[in-house]
């Protein structure tokens, strides 16, 4: 790790594409361990280190167990076995005890494995680009690791298989528990060549046991090792008739809790079996290959029931290997705790064909071996220049772009500023406390730094009240500190440091996105010297808020273009010269957005990827541009060159960060939440939609109360103007008597509804009366 610490950032900061793109798919697989490789702390290393990768995939792990299953993986917890030894049926003569690791119980070890060997994938998949449609063209797990294989393809949800081999491992040890502990498990070391002598041999023994005993191969790992699995005598039996014919040269008694891959598990296979018809699978992106058949599936159906099968059948890991050697791959990438299959392949393959992912030093280590712009020898490719009247030439006019399962969406959905739910508590709460400049002169600096506070003190409320909701992405409002980039009046934030650090520390700890957005004001293109100083300090005031809350590359600052000035390339010349002018820590994190007026996607792509700028796309006003999903791509590159994770507005790729610039703020996060499935929504924050309408141009999403208060108001204005325009000179009284009257005849239904049925019934009560 000491030849990386210097090189590290490097790699960090630059997020780039992998050899993935240059790699021919079939001549790599990519495998997945099974259960035995757990070890408490794996995979903590890669939670600290990767926020908006490795630490998604254990939270989101946790929240489909509802158990602390992070904890266990990181910290450990032990649990006390109680043994009672006994004579007869009631008398007791002893009691021992031993404490046991709560990870290597089957029901945690199983979930905790898949869980860690997904977030190592994640990590090169979101960091580095990596890719596994185009990295290879076959994935394998062991047992266990079929299951992450299945995950890492994209064949089935994490949260359905966590779930899954959570269940899998308690029935596994609830089939046996009436057999009191007599049941074994036993690794093999086969002689050479002896693997065929040595399964016919297994026949022969399985012929002669006594009745109620069992042994089964479980495991066929290599040429030189198998797994047998069955009761104890069974186990025993076999173990030693094995070595006395010298088909096997040693046995090893494996530390398990049942004896999986044998008969004796038929129980846990028939509960897999009815879990599975509910989990939603799919064909995986590349070829999985069974560990029963020890050939690819050939059909989502074949999966589950292949899976059913695999709790009691041998798991043909050898067949699987040889079937990889004869599709003329040479090249394999074990991701997972431990190095079992990469030491299962060392007989069969050279070493420089093996690669193994078990930590976040072997992943930096092996972006820095695969990544080609990081080496001394690479030379980075000059792009042509295309000028944009070329470029929409070369635009195809496609369908507008549809997500094909937005349930599958793994970015965040975020909203602007302003939290509507919150805005009408009582006290309110809101970031955007402010005042006018003469208050500023009056009441002095103190005043101003007393609102600021009170708005860092409402923006940490509502972090938290968007984790309490499910929102990981928000843009903090520009007004937190009341004209702290004024010519005049500004003044230095630095005050509020520790505030603003704790703002940053809770953000991290709920992995939530934190951007902004200076005003429309902010022009380094504009002809006035003084428009472009004032804009030079707003995007410093910017960025030193991000920097003191300790925030990643990831918070950006997003500006338009601003004005065109009735030159646009001489604009565009302007910023640029003003661009490579600006302080470090405003290059750091300026981003650029199309808008509907001056600069479109087609006038803001060549200057961003000349001077490395990421752009925001704003796909409501993209201008001249018919096609944006051909330029998705090149977006997509101004981000990931920067080592930042996109920032988009729809229509995109299911794994960017979506602002929805909205009126309805965070209702419109829940009514895309609930649309598409993708998180639980809290009914008590959520306010419905008027008619269920969307549209591009909405006014905001009000309560019931305030939109009948409102048409009140209107039709009560209407009725009084009525009665002026009949211009008579009334009396007070009759004045009010008229309008009244025609409230009555002209009121709507729905708003007066209540006070109209209590008129009548009054009237209706009053005739009675006098009928009587």
């Amino acid at each position: 790790m000491n030849i990386l610490k210097k090189q590290v950032p490097k790699v960090i900061g630059r997020r780039t594409w992998m050899s993935t793109a240059g790699i021919e798919r079939s001549h790599r697989a990519i495998l997945f361990p099974g259960q035995g490789s757990q070890y408490v702390g794996m995979g903590k290393d890669l939670y600290n280190l990767y926020p908006r990768s490795a630490k998604l995939v254990f939270d989101e792990a946790d929240e489909a167990l509802g158990t602390g299953l992070r904890a266990l993986i990181f910290e450990g917890h032990q649990v006390y076995i109680y043994i009672y030894i006994s004579e007869g049926a009631l008398f007791l003569t002893g009691l021992l005890f031993f404490k046991k690791d709560k990870l290597k119980l089957t029901q945690n070890a199983q979930p905790a494995i898949l869980t860690t060997s997904i977030a190592m994938l994640r990590v090169l998949e979101t960091e580095f680009g990596f890719d596994i449609f185009k990295a290879c063209n076959h994935a394998l797990g062991h047992s266990l690791g079929e299951y992450t294989a299945l995950v890492a393809t994209k064949s089935m949800s994490l949260t359905d298989a966590v779930r899954l081999v959570r269940l899998r491992g308690e029935a596994m040890t609830r089939a046996v528990a009436d057999r009191k502990g007599k049941t074994a498990m036993s690794a093999l070391v086969v002689r050479k060549d002896k693997l065929a002598d040595l399964e016919n041999a297994m026949e022969e023994i399985i012929a002669n046991l006594p009745e109620n005993e069992l042994v089964q191969l479980a495991n066929i790992n290599s040429s030189f090792q198998v797994v047998i699995s069955g009761t104890s005598l069974g186990v025993d039996q076999a173990s030693r008739i094995l070595q006395e014919r010298r088909f096997a040269a040693r046995a090893v008694d494996l530390p398990v809790s049942a004896p999986f891959h044998c008969s004796l598990m038929k129980e846990a296979a028939a509960v897999m079996e009815d879990a599975l018809k509910s989990v939603k699978i799919e064909m995986p992106c590349v070829e999985v290959i069974s560990n029963v058949t020890a050939k690819p599936y050939t059909s989502a159906e074949e999966i589950p029931k292949r899976l059913v099968e695999q709790v009691t059948a041998t798991v043909e890991w050898e067949r699987s290997i040889n079937y990889c050697k004869g599709q003329d791959i040479d090249d394999f990438l074990c991701f997972g705790p431990g190095k079992v299959l990469a030491n299962l392949l060392k007989k069969e393959y050279p070493l420089d064909k093996i690669k193994t992912i078990t930590s976040a030093d072997d992943i930096l280590q092996h972006a820095l071996e695969s990544v080609s712009p990081l080496s001394d020898e690479y030379i980075p490719k000059q792009e042509p220049t295309i000028k944009t009247e070329d470029r929409l030439n070369q635009l195809i006019d496609t369908p507008r772009y549809v997500h094909p399962n937005p349930t599958q969406f793994k970015g965040r959905l975020g909203y602007a500023c302003i939290n509507t739910y919150l805005r009408k508590q009582k006290p309110s709460v809101f970031s955007a406390r402010t005042c006018r400049l003469d208050t500023v002169e009056k009441k002095g600096e103190g005043y101003v730094r007393e609102l600021a506070l009170l708005n860092i003190a409402d923006l940490k409320t509502m972090i938290k009240w968007n984790e309490e909701n499910k929102i990981k992405f928000m843009r903090i409002s520009s007004d937190i500190f009341p004209f702290a980039s004024h010519e005049k009046a500004g003044y230095n934030i630095d005050f509020a440091e520790n505030e603003l650090s704790e703002i940053g520390v809770l953000a991290k700890e709920f992995n939530q996105r934190l951007t902004m957005h200076p005003g429309q004001y902010n022009q380094l293109v504009s002809l006035t010297p003084k428009v472009v100083a004032n804009t030079i300090r707003e995007l410093d005031y910017h960025a030193r808020m991000m920097d003191l809350m300790g925030l990643d590359q990831d918070s950006v600052m997003i500006i338009h273009m601003g004005g065109v000035y009735g030159d646009r390339q001489s604009a565009l010349a302007r910023f640029e010269a003003e661009y490579t002018k600006l302080p470090e820590n405003i290059i750091r994190r300026l981003v650029l957005e199309n808008d509907e007026l001056g600069y479109s996607v087609s006038d803001l792509l060549p200057i961003c990827k000349k001077l490395g700028i990421p752009l925001v796309l704003d796909c409501i006003n993209p201008g001249n541009v018919t096609d944006l999903i051909s330029l998705l791509p090149e977006i997509n590159k101004t981000w990931t060159d920067r080592g930042i994770k996109p920032k988009f507005l729809p229509p995109t790729t299911d794994d960017v960060d979506l602002m929805i610039e909205a009126k309805d703020k965070e209702q419109a996060v829940f009514h895309l939440y609930r649309k598409y499935g993708l998180k639980p929504v809290n009914e008590k924050v959520w306010i419905p939609a008027k008619d269920n309408l969307e549209t591009t141009e909405t006014k905001g999403r009000k309560s019931v109360q305030s939109l009948k208060r409102k048409a009140e108001k209107t039709a009560l204005t209407e009725v009084k103007a009525k009665v002026k325009s009949d211009r008579k000179v009334v009396t007070k009284k009759e004045y009010a008597e008229q309008v009244q009257t025609v409230k009555e005849e002209e009121e709507t239904p729905q708003i007066f509804e209540g006070r109209v049925t209590r008129q009548r019934a009054k009237n209706n009560t009053v005739q009675n009366s006098n009928e009587k």
